[in-house]
């Protein structure tokens, strides 16, 4: 996070899983391939891939980007506070003849969920495209609490998503619920990290002191 230091990093969250046992998630964003490059070159990346490469975590990562969603897809580093309880990563893939709609429907219940008069236990959502796999789209929602998190499931704007899944618009979708880990996992409005503006994004799933990815 630091830009000196790091200066094509956007963002850097580390957050837990509260499914599984030691696994953990790292939402990094750089502004393009040849930042993310970089940040591979540094010492504070170095201690981190000899600690994997002494067996302290195995890993995968996927690889996606905010460009082609739209101008809405990221949201401003804007929360008052490093910490929450409840969080979801979604996977999600989208019937091929309907992704158009899609960005349309989801980009209204963004907006609307970041709207603190509407969802003030809100602190976060971004939606993500893969880069490998055009329908597949990924969620990173935030909450306070679990309470939070559900007002979210009654309001209208999340019923008009809920009518798109139901009528087919969503072909496979996996959830991994998320807690921020200490007090400085989850990016805050005073974490300085310079400007909002992310086109390529990575998510990565590591398991510190347990089975591979594959294997679970």
């Amino acid at each position: 996070r630091n830009t000196e230091l790091d200066p094509g990093c956007k963002r850097f969250d580390l957050v837990e899983s509260r499914d599984t046992p030691n696994r953990f998630y790292f939402y990094e964003a750089y502004v393009d391939e040849a930042a993310a490059a970089e940040h591979k070159k540094t010492a504070h990346y170095d201690k981190w891939a000899k600690f994997k490469a002494s067996g302290g975590a195995t890993s995968e990562a996927v690889k996606a980007e905010s460009v082609s969603v739209g101008d809405w897809a990221l949201q401003a580093n804007d929360s008052p506070t490093s910490q929450f309880t409840a969080g979801v990563i979604i996977t999600i893939d989208i019937a091929l003849d309907r992704v158009d709609e899609f960005l349309q429907v989801i980009g209204e219940d963004t907006r609307t969920t970041r709207t603190k008069l509407l969802e003030p236990g809100n602190l976060r959502v971004d939606i993500l495209r893969s880069t490998e796999n055009r329908s597949r789209f990924y969620f990173y929602e935030i909450f306070i609490d679990d309470e939070t998190c559900a007002n979210h499931k009654t309001t209208p704007h999340y019923d008009v998503w809920k009518q798109f899944k139901t009528s087919g618009g969503v072909t496979h979708q996996v959830t991994e619920r998320i807690k921020s880990v200490m007090h400085w996992g989850f990016t805050s409005a005073s974490t300085p990290v310079g400007c909002t503006e992310m086109p390529l994004l990575g998510f990565g799933l590591y398991k510190v002191g347990a089975v591979p990815p594959s294997a679970s």
